[in-house]
C-alpha cells in the first residue's frame, strides 16, 4: 500500500512539475501582437509607393519607428526568448532597409518591393507564434 501511494505521489509531483514548467511561458500578449499586426499591415500598406518615381523618406522613417516600437517592447518580456529572437530579426531587416536609404539616398523599385514583401513575410510568421500562445 505505501508503494502505490509513493508511486502515485511520484507520478502527481512529476505532471505538477510539467503544470509549473508550461507557466514559465509567456502567454498571449495583446499589445504584443498589436505591434507586430501594424508593422506587417505598414509594409502592405506601402508597398505600392515602391513603384512611384520617388519612394518618400517619411514612410521609411515610419517603418522604422514602428519596428524599433515592437522591438522595445518585446525585449524585456519574461519568459518569451523565441519572440523575441524573431522581433529582433524582423527589426534588423527594417534597420538594413532604412540603413540602405540612408547610405544612398534612394532604393530601386525592385529592392523596395522585395524588402517589403520580406519584412511582410517576416511579421505574418511572428504574427502566427505570437497568436498560438496560451491565453
Amino acid at each position: 500500500m505505501k508503494k502505490t501511494i509513493a508511486t502515485i505521489s511520484v507520478a502527481l509531483l512529476l505532471s505538477g512539475c510539467t503544470v509549473l514548467e508550461s507557466l514559465k511561458l509567456a502567454k498571449f500578449d495583446t499589445n504584443e501582437y498589436g505591434s507586430v499586426v501594424d508593422l506587417r499591415s505598414y509594409a502592405q500598406v506601402v508597398i505600392p509607393f515602391c513603384d512611384e518615381e520617388y519612394f518618400d523618406y517619411d514612410l521609411v522613417m515610419q517603418l522604422h519607428m514602428l519596428s524599433t516600437s515592437m522591438f522595445n517592447y518585446a525585449q524585456f518580456l519574461p519568459n518569451n526568448d523565441d519572440t523575441i529572437e524573431m522581433v529582433k530579426a524582423l527589426h534588423e531587416i527594417v534597420q538594413q532597409f532604412k540603413a540602405k536609404y540612408d547610405t544612398q539616398g534612394f532604393v530601386s523599385n525592385n529592392y523596395c518591393r522585395l524588402k517589403l514583401q520580406q519584412i511582410e513575410r517576416s511579421a505574418r510568421r511572428i504574427q502566427e507564434a505570437i497568436g498560438s500562445k496560451n491565453r
